[in-house]
């Protein structure tokens, strides 16, 4: 006979489709107007609304894709970009993989091109975040756009304030923080503080059904004040690697906010697309330093990106939070890894790259710890709100019956008065009758 035990298990077991369903296509987390729209669509409604509520993905994806690939193919046919491609076509296949990628996760493109280029390619760091930079404002632009057009749920809080400290962060990084820095110095830095992000990321996440919420809990000026720092911080590492601002979003919105990663990801990706548009015109016009075989690199990865990312965004907002952290784990360990293998080290970096990830796993698991204590507070507001409602219901019920009773109480009262007058009056009724016999007993006695 099968103990309760064992058919507790066999009922927790799922099978493989219902784990893809879990994982892969959970669904997209939308705006409730965007929700309601759904669920409100008339089968008979004209067929344009029909294509803009129910096929948004095809048009988010489509609209930008031919926007670029226009812009692209008449400069393509003027300028001859068919002779770039046999040097250089190693990036647009490394982009195939990168603009998935930067739509899909809060990593960004530069994430992937950056590591690549410098470690892989050894491409100079100076190109290869100029890259990064060109290239994401294309195809984190047309992904921001797809995003938008499907209404997928944001944190606007910190597309807002994140991106205000990272145009301050970008100047103040292309100006000031990246010459000081040797190329060695930027790819350790870059790929060791994101390793302990994601470390934390995973520690935090061990806790498959942990508590998160869709945006940031009780907004107050203190949360505004470290959004603007972490914009400013995330915009000087977009500065020296192409990339940073939309993970330093990421990494504050999961570990000290408690936000989901559903709705942590697109922001990062809105965030990003806006700090390397920054990023371009200041390395472009301001100080007219972009090289040419960084264009050259430009030139033949647009038309890949501008489709990778849009769809990245669409894939990605379909995953499970858990699926979306596990390729940060993945792309972080990857590039560490790899930077050890290939970065010529002195004993001096090898020194300062462990000491960067020791900083970061204690910088991190301090947010985290933070978090875990602002969430905490959270709901134990919330849990006082509640129960202050229900003691207002209760009160109200008190006053409803209390009321209710004396109603009753008072009918009943009416009832008992009108009952004593009308007996009352039968009694003087009575009265009058035996009188009035009386009377004629007198008179046939006379």
């Amino acid at each position: 006979m099968t103990s309760p035990v064992m058919k507790s298990n066999e009922k927790k077991r799922r099978t493989s489709s219902e784990w893809m369903r879990k994982y892969f296509l959970e669904g997209q987390a939308l705006t409730p107007t965007q929700t309601q729209a759904l669920e409100t669509l008339d089968p008979s409604a004209p067929w344009y609304q029909r294509l803009i509520v129910k096929h948004r993905r095809l048009m988010g994806v489509t609209i930008p894709f031919i926007f670029f690939q226009v812009i692209w193919w008449s400069c393509a046919i003027k300028y001859n970009f068919w002779s770039l491609f046999p040097g250089r076509y190693f990036m647009t296949i490394t982009m195939v993989l990168g603009s998935m990628i930067a739509g899909m996760t809060s990593e960004g493109g530069g994430a992937v091109a950056f590591p690549v280029m410098t470690l892989a390619f050894s491409i100079a760091p100076e190109v290869a975040r100029d890259f990064s930079l060109m290239i994401q404002s294309c195809g984190m632009t047309a992904a921001a756009f797809t995003i938008f057009w499907m209404r997928v749920q944001l944190e606007w809080h910190s597309v807002t304030f994140c991106s205000l400290g990272g145009i301050f962060g970008m100047i103040i990084g292309l100006e000031f923080i990246d010459p000081q820095l040797t190329p060695p110095q930027k790819k350790m830095g870059f790929v060791c503080m994101w390793f302990a992000f994601a470390f934390a990321l995973f520690l935090l996440n061990r806790n498959h059904k942990r508590k998160t919420y869709t945006t940031i809990p009780e907004f107050k000026l203190w949360k505004l004040i470290v959004l603007l720092l972490t914009g400013l911080i995330g915009g000087i590492f977009s500065a020296i690697a192409g990339s940073g601002v939309d993970i330093c979003s990421f990494s504050v919105l999961t570990l000290l906010f408690r936000v989901s990663e559903k709705t942590a990801t697109p922001t990062s990706v809105i965030l990003m697309a806006g700090n390397t548009v920054v990023g371009f015109y200041w390395r472009q016009v301001i100080q007219q330093a972009v090289s040419a075989e960084a264009y050259h690199y430009l030139a033949v990865c647009v038309p890949i990106v501008v489709l990778g990312a849009p769809v990245g965004s669409v894939i990605g907002s379909h995953f499970h939070r858990q699926i979306l952290a596990s390729l940060i784990y993945l792309l972080d360990t990857v590039a560490l890894i790899s930077a050890f293998l290939i970065v010529p080290l002195s004993n001096a970096l090898i020194m300062a790259s462990v000491g960067i990830i020791a900083f970061g796993f204690f910088f991190f698991g301090l947010i985290a710890y933070v978090g875990k204590r602002i969430m905490e507070g959270v709901e134990n507001i919330r849990e006082r709100q509640r129960q202050g409602c229900c003691e207002e219901d209760a009160d109200e019920n008190r006053m409803e019956s209390t009321a209710a009773v004396k109603t009753v109480y008072d009918k009943d009262k009416g009832r008992r008065v009108d009952l004593e007058t009308l007996e009352v009056a039968q009694g003087k009724s009575k009265k009058l009758r035996v009188q009035d016999v009386q009377k004629l007993d007198t008179l046939y006695e006379v």
